[in-house]
């Protein structure tokens, strides 16, 4: 449980002193009490009460404050969600330096490998679409539960050319089947995710990445930028030399859009990123706000220890 108004908690520091200063008043009347020698007049001014009932309507008093003080710092709660009609697609850089091998066998090879598992995992209800990406984008597997066609759109092809990041995630955007909702009509349907994967370069883009990512948070859509390659890159045999990934501008896709950034300097990392991203799926955590319990609960307290209090005592606590 988390609150969303932590600094009301401060108030529960009251309610050990509202305690002691009750003690102190039920101490006072006692040694008043004993003034009396006439035990019949004692006796009628004492009122007619039952001790436990008092401590008990004084006890309910206090916990229906300590409720009150949590209900303000608006306690939450966290909920796991069903995403199983959720929307993926899987944006793919094919380009020329997807042939380099310093993520074994290949980035392109570890690529396709690592997007079969993720079809795999993913609920057979998500909804897959693939966009591959060189010098130009492809839409190679429309929106849609057809796991062979996701699985045609991720393999069949040979890095070559270069990189249109930018324009492929804007392409992924039109394939998002809520891109025509208001944003606040979005919470009511299944969440769309983008999934890139690149080594972050940029050469061949209309679009600019960054402003790629801009629009898709406004359209409501998370990127997860998945980052391939190590961080020196690598220089081949035929002397042709892979520039290194460009790390900052995945992450700055990621944080602007509202997914989340990984790096994957081996293709066992690579597996390990996509099988997470995948049993994601299943399902996601949404916070309730519960102050209405803490409140409520605090309410009957307050309306039982009333009652108790009049009905034993005539009097409140």
């Amino acid at each position: 449980m988390s609150f969303a108004t932590p600094v009301a908690l401060a108030a529960l520091g009251l309610i050990p002193a509202i305690a002691a200063f009750q003690a102190l008043r039920v101490r006072k009347r006692s040694k008043h009490a004993v003034l009396f020698t006439n035990v019949r007049v004692l006796e009628g001014s004492v009122e007619a009460t039952v001790p436990w009932a008092r401590r008990a309507s004084a006890a309910m008093f206090l916990v229906a404050l300590a409720l009150l003080a949590i209900g303000a710092a608006r306690p939450r709660r966290v909920l796991s969600i069903p995403r199983d009609r959720a929307a993926v697609i899987l944006a793919m850089d094919t380009s020329g330096s997807m042939i380099s091998p310093d993520v074994r066998p290949s980035r392109g090879q570890a690529a396709t490998e690592a997007a079969l598992l993720f079809i795999k995992l993913v609920p057979s209800t998500v909804r897959i679409g693939v966009v591959r990406f060189a010098t130009h984008v492809q839409v190679a597997a429309a929106m849609s539960t057809d796991r062979d066609d996701a699985r045609g759109g991720v393999g069949g092809w040979f890095p070559n050319g270069g990189s249109a990041l930018g324009d492929a995630i804007d392409e992924s955007l039109r394939l998002d089947p809520y891109r025509r909702l208001a944003p606040e009509d979005r919470g009511r349907e299944p969440p769309t995710v983008i999934v890139v994967l690149s080594d972050g370069s940029n050469s061949f883009s209309d679009i600019d990445p960054v402003a790629a990512a801009r629009k898709a948070r406004d359209q409501g859509v998370p990127i997860h930028a998945v980052t391939i390659g190590p961080p020196e890159g690598e220089r081949l045999d035929n002397a042709l030399e892979v520039d290194p990934p460009n790390h900052k501008l995945m992450q700055r896709i990621a944080e602007i859009s509202g997914g989340k950034y990984y790096s994957a300097p081996s293709s066992g990392d690579l597996r390990e990123i996509y099988a997470s991203i995948a049993t994601s799926f299943f399902t996601s955590e949404k916070k309730q706000d519960i102050t209405v319990v803490f409140v409520g609960a605090a309410l009957v307290l307050l309306m039982v220890g009333a009652g108790l209090s009049v009905f034993r005592a005539g009097r409140f606590p």
